[in-house]
């Protein structure tokens, strides 16, 4: 298999924001099969101090941390404490991916011997198989916002539309 990446980032009021471009191409004459399992795609582990005691897992689909794993969303933030302040990670996932909208995998409440330790995984391949045929491209998008303060369904809903419905410029040379 061969995968390159592109990454583009901004530094926009509130934060910073990036995209991940995952560019798969199997690199033999065969198909690749990505058989299902619970780790795959893009994932996310948040420091050792974010706990079960101090941050908090939201999806687009209103899940929280003891509903989201197995679950599909279109985005999903996480938050929590950190020494300024509170801040968080919103991952956006592209509705073009395989799978969309994709499984989350995530640590529950119970991981690390009861810490709770967050991690935050994209898996599209959590609940099927995904064959990729031979000289055939495949794309798998991610945006990111890393931010202070606390995210709004509003916002994330906004942010994620941004993402996977850019405006269209249309130059009329005629006019």
């Amino acid at each position: 298999m061969n995968e390159w990446w592109k990454i583009k980032a901004w530094n926009i009021s509130g934060g910073f924001l990036w995209d991940f471009e995952s560019h798969l191409r199997p690199s033999t004459p065969l198909p690749v099969l990505i058989k299902e399992y619970r780790y795959a795609g893009f994932g996310y582990r948040a420091t050792g101090e974010w706990t079960k005691e101090n941050c908090e897992m939201f999806t687009s689909e209103g899940k929280t941390r003891q509903q989201i794993d197995g679950s599909t969303a279109r985005w999903i933030y996480i938050t929590g404490d950190t020494k300024t302040g509170r801040s968080g990670l919103l991952f956006l996932g592209h509705p073009d991916n395989f799978n969309a909208p994709e499984p989350l995998r995530i640590w529950d409440e119970n991981a690390n011997g009861g810490r709770g330790d967050a991690f935050i995984n994209f898996a599209p391949t959590k609940n099927k198989d995904w064959e990729l045929k031979p000289a055939n491209h495949y794309l798998l998008r991610y945006r990111i916002l890393s931010y202070e303060g606390e995210m709004t369904k509003e916002r994330a809903d906004m942010l994620w539309n941004d993402f996977a419905h850019p405006p269209v410029i249309i130059i009329d040379s005629n006019q």
